[in-house]
């Protein structure tokens, strides 16, 4: 096969001009090894003869043992090599160079390169900038030249030359000095990317906009803090060669740290933290810098981070001051994101209305202003101090000179002062229990059991302090937890027997020993596994081999799965987790499941973790696991209603097949009765299979946004484990849906129901009363081709044999408008579906005939009976339907099969 076409001759010899065939091309493009198309032309000895042309076979890089020249003029002071570098990147030389022979005058050896025929010659330099040559009349030690890179021009390229040209200061030549290259040796690296730059996009975790991040300011924190202070952000990257380098760098670095050193160039997106965990007082910066090969500069984003010495919770932070006027104010000092309080008290008989302006600043930066009117004698204002706000201003502005009474620091405190129950009033100061609302702090070294559901704001932990929340109760913290030395808790969470419990850790240190120490003071054995999405078992599973290591650590919003032979209560004993944890989900060809769950000791609310979850997983959907009936149930992530999601459980959610994770926040929790509770969206169609009290079930819903056919809308169906409880889902000809969302009506779709033992159920649609008026559901047995009216019998029962069966098939349909109709609807319904037209009447109007066309040519006329569907099987095409209705024929109806 011949490898270039066409020779040309000139003065410096014989050059060889590649031009490689597209199969050897393709043949090479499948190797990850150096690539390198060469085709070289020697030029040796006093006449200008053509020399051979060796092409190699590239496997390995291009190696020439020994060149020799001893005229340099023969061959126009050149030795050049002709190259092709398409698809090739970081070309690099090696040689090594020496002279036999003295000369009276000093001769070079300088590496060049140009990029056609017609270029100059320009010069290769070094790292340094400097000329790659070597001179004579120095010492004759060989000079080695070791990786010298070409400029990135060359990469990519249809036609390099590179050359040594051989030359000498002198116009007298003084003679020649027999110039020796040894070991000459090119090679590149395989360049996917046709020599287009590296692109690197950063953005904060929750910015839709995905706007360019340029600089990081964390929360000015308290010190000691009890986490780190943390942020998320987002890196988005093409044309990436090897992977993604980050660093940080500046004088306080060690003050901030990144979860992640590099991300593989595979990932388009990867989510990393970025934490700050200050040691001393004082502002600290430093700079998070990102970089890549190709990437024209690296990206440098500032980091920002505050930090003072911790303040008492009942300290006065006004500073002093005579007011003497009727316009005065504070600047105080606060903490990002925490809730303080200001108080004014004025004597009844000098009461005067007094404006507020308050202001918040990082810095001298102003971030919020709000306003207010002290209109009674006693003021009382809750604030919370926005992200990043480091200083608070306080204006006052009256009538007359203001003469108050005034505190700024901490909420009031309700103070727990004896060990005991947390409902018993004797235990705590002033005898008054604690709301949602209060701050509440456990005095040192008393012991507070949680006997029953409770919350409160903020909760503060003084030296030695315990808190003890007893199985199934809530405890529900609005806002922080802060912890003096000593101080922890310890939540008990009940495990049923000879079933799989899937829990979810809400302490941040927990291990696995907590099991295995149980089990060691009574005759039980536990199981304990994890799910690894993507990494099959030996037994054809994406489970773990039992963990068996107690120092392993369960992760907080990470779920795990447990099986004991008898009941057992786990307690778990630390630090609860943070008030934000995030959980990166991973999907793969195989397997998009990824376990997580609820770390905090409520219940969530639904609606709050809408904001951070919606658009992240498939269907917004979560797959709770009964453990009682041992399958999976949906629960819909919605803004419009509020689900409750069980504390220290855990379930799982189907990944996006792009790069997502979850992030739960002790702000999503829900918030103690102020709705009603509910476990299950009622704002759906239920398609649920029940036995007896237990029941298993499906979610259709209807966005304008979806598509039909499995979309982002849509999850997929999770089998349970149960051989008698029935699992149900819809189905079509690829996918099977425990969420089901569409476009519009009509609504067609299988019902496939599965079981592992002969059982008789019940299959029945719910929440019919979310349905618009005429929209009526037929459920059709295949098998004898009846439809069963859902609007008016919603359940059936059904001789299940073990196995799986899709006997049955739905449809919901919206009936047709129809000008001759006596009302707004007509209660008339056609469809197709399976090469078959269906039509029902539901009796509002009278339809005496129906005809069907197609063109010209009449199909048939029908008369139609009220309360029956029509069914007729036709060949795929377009047709036209007509309507005798109330004596008048309807205009065309299309229809297509």
């Amino acid at each position: 096969m011949r490898l270039f076409t066409g020779w040309k001759i000139t003065r410096s010899g014989l050059v060889g001009v590649t031009k490689i065939y597209s199969e050897i091309m393709l043949n090479l493009l499948k190797k990850n090894i150096y690539i390198l198309f060469v085709v070289f032309a020697l030029l040796l000895g006093l006449k200008a003869n053509a020399q051979s042309v060796e092409v190699y076979d590239l496997k390995t890089p291009l190696v020439v043992a020994n060149v020799h020249i001893k005229d340099p003029q023969s061959i126009d002071n050149r030795l050049i090599y002709t190259l092709s570098t398409l698809r090739q990147d970081n070309i690099t030389l090696s040689w090594q160079n020496s002279y036999t022979k003295k000369t009276k005058t000093k001769w070079f050896v300088r590496l060049q390169y140009r990029l056609s025929e017609d270029e100059q010659w320009q010069d290769v330099k070094d790292k340094n900038g400097r000329t790659v040559e070597m001179v004579t009349m120095q010492k004759r030690i060989p000079r080695k030249f070791d990786n010298i890179v070409l400029p990135q021009e060359c990469n990519n390229k249809d036609f390099v030359q590179v050359s040594w040209l051989m030359d000498t200061y002198s116009k007298n030549k003084g003679g020649y000095p027999d110039i020796v290259f040894k070991n000459i040796r090119i090679k590149s690296d395989f360049d996917k990317f046709f020599g287009q730059t590296a692109v690197v996009k950063v953005h904060n975790n929750n910015d839709d906009t995905k706007a360019d991040l340029t600089q990081i300011n964390f929360n000015k924190i308290p010190l000691p803090y009890v986490f780190p202070e943390t942020k998320r952000i987002v890196v988005l990257s093409q044309n990436i060669r090897d992977s993604i380098t980050i660093r940080i760098s500046g004088s306080d670095a060690a003050y901030f740290s990144s979860s992640i050193t590099s991300i593989e160039g595979k990932y388009p997106s990867k989510t990393l933290t970025v934490s700050y965990a200050p040691k001393k007082e004082g502002h600290h910066e430093a700079t998070l810098v990102i970089d890549a090969k190709k990437l024209p500069r690296p990206i440098e984003i500032k980091l920002n981070g505050i930090c003072a010495t911790h303040t008492s919770y009942d300290a006065d932070l006004l500073p002093d001051a005579d007011i003497q006027t009727n316009k005065f104010s504070y600047t105080i000092p606060v903490f990002s994101n925490t809730d303080y309080q200001y108080r004014i008290n004025q004597e009844t008989s000098k009461y005067q209305p007094i404006n507020i302006k308050y202001k918040w600043y990082r810095d001298a930066t102003p971030m919020f202003v709000m306003y207010d009117t002290v209109k009674k004698a006693e003021y009382c204002a809750a604030l919370l101090s926005p992200n990043g706000a480091t200083t608070l201003e306080i204006e006052l502005f009256a009538k007359d000179k203001i003469d108050i009474d005034d505190y700024f620091g901490s909420p009031k405190t309700k103070t727990m002062i004896k060990s005991g129950q947390w409902s018993d009033v004797r235990n705590w100061k002033d005898r008054e229990l604690p709301n949602v609302e209060d701050f509440v702090v456990i005095d040192k070294g008393v012991n507070a059991k949680v006997d029953k559901d409770v919350s409160c704001n903020t909760l503060i932990l003084l030296d030695s302090a315990h808190v003890s929340i007893n199985k199934s109760k809530t405890f529900y913290i609005s806002n922080n937890i802060f912890y003096n030395k000593n101080a922890y808790f310890t939540v008990s969470q009940q495990l049923l027997s000879s079933r799989w419990n899937y829990i979810c850790s809400p302490i941040n240190q927990a291990h696995a020993a907590i099991f295995s120490l149980l089990n060691s003071k009574r005759d039980n054995e536990t199981w304990l596994m994890q799910y690894n999405t993507g990494h099959k078992s030996k037994l054809d599973d994406y489970w773990s081999e039992y963990i068996t290591d107690p120092q392993f650590k369960l992760l907080p919003a990470k779920g795990y799965a447990v099986y004991t032979h008898q009941d057992m209560e786990v307690k778990y004993e630390g630090l609860l987790c943070p008030s934000s944890v995030s959980v990166q989900l991973v999907s793969t060809p195989e397997d998009c499941w990824n376990l997580v769950g609820n770390p905090y000791t409520a219940p969530l609310s639904s609606k709050k973790l809408f904001e951070d979850i919606d658009g992240r997983i498939q269907g917004n959907a979560i797959m709770l696991f009964d453990r009682n009936t041992k399958v999976y149930n949906p629960v819909i992530i919605d803004a419009k209603e509020e689900v409750m999601i069980p504390s220290l459980e855990s379930f799982f959610v189907e990944a996006l097949k792009t790069s997502s994770e979850i992030t739960f926040k002790r702000t999503h929790q829900y918030i103690p009765k102020t709705s009603d509770q509910s476990w299950l969206n009622n704002n759906y169609l239920n398609l649920s299979v029940s036995k007896g009290y237990d029941w298993q079930y499906v979610l259709l819903g209807m966005n304008n946004e979806s598509e039909y056919g499995f979309d982002d809308l849509d999850c997929h169906k999770l089998f349970g484990n149960s051989e008698s409880m029935p699992d149900v889902y819809l189905k079509d000809e690829s996918d099977e849906y425990s969420v089901c969302v569409v476009p519009s009506y009509p609504v067609i779709y299988d019902v496939g129901l599965y079981i592992g033992e002969d059982n008789n159920v019940e299959l029945s649609l719910n929440n019919l009363s979310i349905l618009p008026d005429y929209v009526y559901i037929f459920m059709e047995n295949k098998t004898d081709g009846a439809f069963i009216d859902f609007c008016k019998q919603d359940k059936i029962n059904i001789d299940l044999h073990s196995g799986t069966t899709d006997d049955y098939r739905i449809h919901i349909l919206k009936s047709l408008d129809i000008e001759q109709s006596k009302y707004e609807q007509s209660g008339v319904y056609l469809w197709s579906d399976k090469g078959r037209m269906l039509f029902f009447n539901e009796g509002l109007n009278n339809i005496e005939k129906i005809q069907l066309l197609q063109g010209d040519k009449t199909i048939f006329v029908e008369n139609v009976d009220i309360g029956k569907v029509f069914s007729y099987k036709l060949n795929k095409g377009k047709y036209v339907v007509k309507l005798l209705m109330n004596g008048k024929w309807s205009e065309n109806i299309n229809l297509s099969i």
